[in-house]
């Protein structure tokens, strides 16, 4: 007997030990868009489980209604079990591993229990009706092997639209009150299956659930992240096809991470070509930014007769997120989830690894608070760092600095002295850091010190937009000039260098505009303008022509980060998996934009380190397209690009 675990390289292991990547799919039957189990219709529903199974897909997420399987505070609907078993029984046959969320919660409708009457979703009462609930459920499977995990909730943010329900943000005791309350129910019933809870967009909303609190207590985060709001564009766009990959990171704090409700997206919104676009660059992003898994919203459209009635009468985008239309057909969506799967198993994915990150951003302490300036201060830095061929972690202030070669700092939300001093230190020793300067609250007693300028005012930024370069770096040669983009960067800090050397000037006021000094060991690099600031607001191509990205990606190399695969097209991120035993790589580029990209790559420090390649190679990449090519080592034999 065996039970769905992680191993130590961090992949989840199935019921016989062996190291797996779950690629699935949420379902809800299309024929009932809210509680399925009111009418099991057994056939259909069976037809369905097959139908996933002959996708290649191993691993389903079902709800499981609060309301309907106890109707009354300590009164069970037994009839749950039966329906359950039968589910299950499909999914044992087939080879599906299960993960029920409970506490619905929201599953296209918001639902609510009667027995609540207006008390907090949070308060001591319901959190220990909560966990009895789902105890008197579970304690009937804690031997059952195909239990992918229990997600305690999807999307608790939206008990908030409850009436007298908690609202935005949560009280952060109430709520880690809470998940610990249910998570320690949970185990001392069954020690034998993983525990998470399924929030959405908990890395990029203050809804008072903190991520850290979440992680200190889940034995796996999962991601539910659709990107909207950043921007009004197409979902193969690049500002919005990273999205999901953000949170996957942001929620690495070492617990493994998977997408339990991602990739997905409606075609009410978008077209079907342009969802499966989306899917094809978010499932190979999802992996090379170390997801253990994926389970997309959702296998079903529903059907028509469903359309006008509550809850898809006022939820409009709702009937058409399957990746199955009604008639059968699979969508774009669906062949592209299709084929990651057989890729992902043919290639026995979890042969391989990615190697620890050498750049992070840095999290401020009050992100969470400064959150409408804070997350598109990072996300914009995440996409800059990527653009440049970069892999990265986030990094919060108490956390080891130590194992990163360079930190970028581009929000200073809530820093301290304290913080500032411990990045100093890191210099010192050896480390790199850059400050994009965004607040002038992120001035400290250190600024002067640690950049090695004299700090003269923070002022307002009229448009300036031109810059001269003073000395030869990287990509910025002497004497060269060149112009910002953004036009609502608000304000800008007015320094004078002292030891630091300037490297790039303001030509309105000749101000430096990047500036470096060398402290210790290190280095420390100071962008005096906001760089990061406004570009939700500008086209794709002219956002793609940012100047951040050369600058960042020559600090890059000026701290020593090593890139065995080099190319210069910010549109195209890079993924570089290599073999546990005989050391055999993958390389994958996904090109992030709407149009098709040709890249020049210079593989020339991979043939150093002997693998079978030539030093050179032009890469033609279809529009949100994926280029995926197998090196091998010397010893080896062929080279196969997909």
């Amino acid at each position: 007997m065996g039970f769905v675990k992680y191993s130590d390289r961090g992949y989840l292991t199935d019921k016989n030990g062996k190291e797996f990547y779950p690629v699935g799919i949420n379902y809800v039957a299309k024929y009932a868009c809210t509680n399925f189990w009111t009418e099991f219709r057994e056939e259909e529903i069976h037809n369905d489980i097959v139908k996933i199974a002959e996708l290649g897909l191993n691993a389903i997420r079902i709800p499981m209604f609060w309301g309907y399987m106890e109707p009354e505070l300590g009164e069970y609907n037994e009839e749950i079990f039966g329906k359950f078993d039968r589910l299950l029984k499909w999914c044992q046959e087939l080879d599906i591993y299960i993960m029920p969320w409970f506490l619905v919660g929201t599953a296209t409708k918001d639902y609510d229990v009667p027995y609540r009457k207006g008390r907090s979703f949070f308060c001591a009462s319901m959190v220990s009706a909560a966990a009895n609930h789902i105890n008197h459920f579970i304690e009937r499977y804690i031997s059952c092997e195909n239990i992918l995990c229990w997600d305690i909730c999807d999307e608790p943010e939206f008990y908030c639209r409850q009436q007298g329900a908690d609202q935005w943000p949560y009280d952060r005791d109430a709520v880690r009150f809470w998940v610990d309350t249910i998570y320690r129910t949970i185990k001392r019933t069954d020690a034998n299956h993983l525990v998470t809870l399924g929030f959405g967009h908990i890395a990029t909303e203050n809804f008072g659930m903190h991520i850290r609190d979440m992680a200190d207590i889940l034995d796996t985060m999962v991601v539910t992240a659709y990107p909207n709001g950043l921007r009004e564009e197409s979902c193969t766009a690049l500002r919005s096809n990273y999205f999901m990959q953000y949170h996957v990171r942001f929620n690495d704090l070492g617990k493994n991470v998977f997408t339990c409700e991602a990739p997905g997206y409606s075609n009410v919104i978008f077209s079907k070509r342009a969802v499966g676009d989306y899917f094809k660059v978010s499932l190979y992003s999802n992996l090379v930014n170390k997801s253990k898994g994926v389970l997309p919203w959702v296998f079903n459209d529903f059907e028509k007769s469903l359309w006008s009635q509550v809850p898809l009468n006022e939820s409009t985008f709702e009937p058409f997120f399957g990746i199955v239309e009604n008639n059968g057909d699979l969508k774009p969506s669906g062949r592209e989830l299709k084929a990651f799967a057989k890729w992902s198993k043919d290639k026995n994915i979890t042969d391989y690894f990615t190697a620890d990150a050498q750049t992070a951003i840095y999290v401020p302490r009050n992100y969470y608070g400064s959150i409408e300036n804070a997350f598109p201060d990072l996300y914009h830095t995440f996409i800059y760092l990527k653009g440049c061929q970069l892999d990265l972690d986030f990094v919060w202030e108490d956390q080891d600095l130590s194992k990163y070669r360079l930190i970028v700092i581009s929000s200073s939300a809530g820093m301290t002295s304290g913080n500032w001093e411990v990045l100093k230190a890191y210099v010192e020793n050896g480390g790199n850091i850059v400050w994009i300067f965004d607040e002038r609250t992120g001035l400290s007693a250190y600024t002067n010190e640690l950049f090695g300028i004299e700090t003269q005012a923070v002022e307002g930024d009229f448009g300036y937009d031109t810059y001269l370069c003073c000395k030869n770096f990287g990509s910025f040669a002497d004497g060269a000039s060149g112009k910002l983009l953004g036009a609502e960067r608000r304000s800008y800090l007015k320094v004078e260098a002292g030891a630091a050397d300037v490297i790039l000037k303001n030509v309105h006021n000749s101000s430096p505009l990047l500036t470096q000094h060398h402290l210790g060991s290190g280095n420390a690099w100071l962008v005096t303008q906001s760089l990061q600031r406004d570009l939700f607001n500008m086209e794709t191509e002219i956002y793609m022509r940012n100047p951040l990205y050369h600058m960042l990606g020559d600090i890059s190399l000026e701290a020593g980060i090593t890139k065995h695969v080099v190319f210069d097209n910010c549109a195209v991120e890079l993924g570089e998996l290599t073999h546990m035993e005989d050391g055999n790589k993958i390389i994958i580029f996904i090109n992030h934009d709407q149009k098709p990209q040709k890249v020049s790559v210079d593989f020339t420090g991979l043939v150093t380190m002997g693998y079978d390649i030539q030093p050179e190679m032009y890469i033609e990449l279809e529009a949100s397209g994926v280029y995926v090519m197998e090196v091998k080592t010397r010893d080896a034999k062929g080279l196969c690009g997909v």
